[in-house]
């Protein structure tokens, strides 16, 4: 079945709307897988059932009462679905943003399986929530070896990835230690689709410009020389990048 069937199937729409969208009406969707459709279930939810504390989220636009359920040529897992926590603020942040930053996540290594996958951001929710006292999983998407994509913090809000251009991109984290090696081919096959897709829908320029971590902030490895070797043959790689020095320890 290809991937507007499996959208249209799971979310009982039959309205098609155009090749990558299907409106759902109100209350006629279904429980079940959705990781090809590039909406959480809890997004619909809350679209049919707006918080009395805050406005709809502005994932994707509502035409006369319906919801566009947007479909991916990648498997796209929501927060609910690898169970994080919820953020402690939310900062948005305007669209479409003219960068995209990729990083790798040192540790947790790299991970092959969803159940290890859906583990490594839990660390990295941990990790950067507790130890590090930030609101929420740095990275707007990560990426894992079973070749799914996670979301983090999303297409809308500001990330905790790189100074300086946290309010102005997406960063990417590549799921494992890729200083010596590459990641596996569905790895950075899945990459390349999800910035596709944030292209094709408006929430990344199509002039955007692609930057590896350590070329926007001085004093680290990420995202490895075995990856920044492989985005540098990417389109829209610059090599030119302005820096941010951390200051100096007090």
């Amino acid at each position: 079945m290809n991937n507007k069937k499996k959208c249209a199937a799971v979310a009982a729409a039959d309205d098609h709307v155009n090749d990558d969208e299907f409106v759902l009406k109100s209350r006629r969707w279904m429980s079940g897988d959705i990781s090809r459709c590039c909406l959480s279930m809890n997004d619909i939810y809350h679209h049919i059932h707006p918080p009395r504390t805050q406005p709809t989220l502005p994932l994707v636009p509502s035409l006369s009462g319906m919801l566009k359920v947007q479909c991916c040529d990648f498997d796209l897992v929501s927060r609910e679905d690898w169970h994080a926590d919820p953020p402690t603020d939310v900062e948005k942040m305007s669209n479409p943003v003219p960068f995209v930053i990729i990083h790798h996540s040192f540790m947790p290594p790299a991970c092959y399986s969803a159940e290890d996958c859906e583990k490594s951001m839990k660390k990295m929710q941990e990790m950067h929530q507790i130890t590090n006292g930030w609101n929420d999983v740095g990275y707007s998407f990560a990426v894992g070896g079973d070749g799914r994509a996670y979301e983090g913090r999303g297409w809308f809000n500001v990330g905790a990835h790189a100074p300086t251009y946290n309010n102005k991109s997406i960063g990417i984290c590549i799921i494992g230690d890729w200083r010596t090696e590459l990641p596996p081919p569905q790895q950075l096959s899945t990459v390349l689709k999800l910035i596709n897709f944030g292209v094709r829908k408006g929430y990344i320029a199509k002039d955007y410009t692609l930057h590896g971590h350590r070329q926007v902030r001085n004093g680290t490895e990420c995202p490895g020389n075995a990856l920044l070797e492989e985005i540098s043959t990417w389109e829209h790689f610059s090599p030119e990048a302005e820096m941010y020095f951390p200051p100096p320890p007090k």
